[in-house]
């Protein structure tokens, strides 16, 4: 465990950073793992992450919140 704690948190974090790359990007990432929040080493995936917006709710409402997400995200420009 000693190793691969962190390299996990390292993974999770490159993955974040692969969706925000630029600051006008815009992204959801769920963590449906809930040991994410019930571990003591959950703490190291979440501080390891820039601050964003986290909901930790049920499914109803997630699900809700992420309709509203993706219904106000303006469609891209074609470059």
């Amino acid at each position: 465990m000693d190793y691969s704690l962190p390299e996990a948190v390292i993974k999770l974090k490159q993955g974040f950073g692969r969706l925000m790359r630029r600051g006008d990007d815009q992204g959801a990432v769920l963590i449906l793992d809930a040991r994410i929040i019930n571990k003591m080493y959950g703490k190291f995936f979440l501080n390891s992450l820039p601050e964003t917006i986290r909901v930790i709710n049920k499914e109803k409402i997630l699900l809700d919140r992420m309709e509203d997400f993706f219904g106000s995200i303006r469609q891209p420009v074609n470059r």
